[in-house]
């Protein structure tokens, strides 16, 4: 089951000269942190859409198109939030698969987790993902982690963003 949500917020946050909306594609498991995600996106930032997944499979069957009714839909996304701990497919599974496939392998991965071991980030890392997020259950808290993974994405894409 996916989901798909196009942001307005009203107490935005400017990314300057920004012109392009950015896609992001939310895997994780669990219901109520798909809820926390997406409504901080929408009230803190514009220019976001989030398409939500529940499990490795649901993701990977839209990034290889397998099952695409929708041309639109089958957008590459501009990052991928993903969790570790999922059913079917894990997080892990997931990196290396994305990162395997040449189509794939430049979109960034940002784990966001409940996991506070730096094994689980280090093996993170090593299976491809670009950066490490232990999940927040406040809004506040995931507002903080979302500026960072934002700010990173749109600084290092600066100018294929902006087109």
């Amino acid at each position: 089951m996916t989901k798909q949500v196009f942001t307005n917020g009203s107490n935005s946050i400017k990314f300057s000269g920004m012109k392009k909306e950015i896609t992001i594609f939310l895997t994780d498991d669990d219901h109520d942190d798909h809820e926390l995600f997406i409504e901080t996106v929408t009230d803190s930032y514009s220019n976001f859409r989030v398409k939500s997944f529940y499990n490795g499979v649901e993701l990977m069957t839209e990034l290889n198109n397998e099952r695409s009714e929708n041309i639109i839909e089958t957008k590459l996304p501009d990052l991928i939030v993903l969790d570790l701990n999922m059913p079917l497919l894990d997080g892990y599974e997931v990196s290396t698969k994305i990162k395997s496939n040449s189509k794939l392998k430049n979109i960034p991965i940002f784990v966001l987790t409940t996991s506070e071991f730096e094994y689980d980030k280090i093996k993170a890392i090593a299976y491809g993902a670009n950066q490490f997020f232990t999940k927040s259950a406040t809004k506040k808290g995931l507002t903080e982690i979302l500026n960072v993974m934002f700010a990173t994405i749109l600084s290092k894409n600066d100018k294929q963003l902006q087109t």
